[in-house]
């Protein structure tokens, strides 16, 4: 079972491409640089990482975690952003208490589903 900051990594998948689907705040770039801090090919398995070097990975990770907001702490820090627009009434905080987009999209046509949503992001 390969755990990385309490998610699961897929042992069928390459090892680029699970750190990314796995770990929010992961993306190409950074996936590709612990894969050559590690020593390793992206493109090999996750099952295919011997004991070691998946130690090492961990560190890394956790390293990275005090640096770099993953996972919960970047969740925390989306919620706690948009709860500060909602808590200073701004346009933008109005658009996420009525789910309504934030961006300037229409909203005649499109983001129907947004509207018909039922849900809170905060």
């Amino acid at each position: 079972m390969a755990y990385i900051l309490n998610k699961y990594l897929n042992p069928k998948k390459k090892l680029f491409l699970a750190l990314q689907d796995s770990i929010r705040g992961i993306g190409p770039a950074l996936a590709r640089q612990l894969c050559a801090r590690i020593g390793v090919s992206p493109s090999v398995l996750v099952q295919d990482l011997s004991p070691k070097r998946f130690r090492i990975l961990i560190q890394l990770v956790d390293q990275l975690d005090r640096v770099k907001p993953l996972e919960t702490s970047l969740k925390r820090r989306t919620r706690q952003n948009i709860k500060r627009l909602i808590d200073t009434k701004t346009y933008r905080g109005y658009r996420h208490i009525f789910n309504l987009p934030c961006h300037g999209q229409r909203t005649h046509q499109n983001a129907q589903t947004r509207k018909r949503m039922n849900w809170r992001a905060f």
